[in-house]
């Protein structure tokens, strides 16, 4: 999806700068720009999923400390 709209970013790395938000509206620029006009709601929809995917993560891990010093 990414590499159509923009040869620069593409693959993993894009995810794992997006995953981080580092230059992420760079990426929407451009994509932008390149005609990729949908990528808005990916990036938002990835963004969202990836981060509650984290915090549950990091839940589940605090959870389970506290549940062993108990």
């Amino acid at each position: 999806m990414f590499k159509e709209s923009n040869p620069e970013y593409s693959g993993s790395l894009t995810l794992f700068q997006v995953l981080t938000l580092d230059n992420w509206s760079q990426i929407y620029v451009t994509s932008s720009e390149n005609g990729a006009s949908y990528i808005m709601i990916s990036l938002a929809c990835y963004i969202f999923l990836e981060y509650l995917a984290l915090l549950n993560l990091f839940t589940e891990v605090l959870e389970d400390n506290y549940l062993s010093i108990a």
